[in-house]
């Protein structure tokens, strides 16, 4: 689920956005693909195997190949 930090709830916001919510993330902080889905039913992920915080940089082709195929599907 969400962090929640210095009492900021994410949960209120999430649930006004009018657009698809997705997501490019590593594997070594998980994902809660449930937990987001409480706040917004359409939230989708694509996760990055062995990656870490900062995909973008880390594997910047991969991560610009994975992100390109979310933004075609939408």
């Amino acid at each position: 689920m969400f962090l929640f930090m210095a009492g900021y709830d994410p949960g209120a916001p999430v649930r006004k956005l009018a657009v698809p919510l997705r997501a490019v993330n590593g594997d070594i902080y998980p994902t809660d693909l449930a937990g987001v889905r409480r706040f917004k039913a359409d939230f989708d992920a694509v996760i990055m195997k062995h990656m870490g915080h900062y995909p973008m940089l880390e594997r910047a082709e991969e991560f610009n190949r994975l992100l390109a195929k979310v933004i075609a599907e939408l």
